[in-house]
């Protein structure tokens, strides 16, 4: 069985800074039994893009990783 943590993810917004891409999280979501995704925003970006990533959990206490 899977635990908690596997099905969640976070919803980051991007958005371009000069040549480089920066990620604002925006959100989480985390996979239904059927395999299908439920999010919670707490944003919505601009540019409309938005990338899904797996949750990671922090290292040492400091600020959250992304894969």
């Amino acid at each position: 069985m899977e635990t908690i943590d596997a099905k969640l993810k976070v919803i980051w917004a991007l958005s371009e800074r000069g040549a480089r891409t920066v990620r604002t999280r925006v959100g989480v979501a985390w996979e239904n039994a059927d395999g299908s995704l439920s999010a919670r925003l707490e944003a919505v970006p601009l540019s409309g893009r938005l990338e899904v990533r797996d949750w990671v959990a922090p290292v040492d206490g400091g600020a959250e990783a992304s894969s």
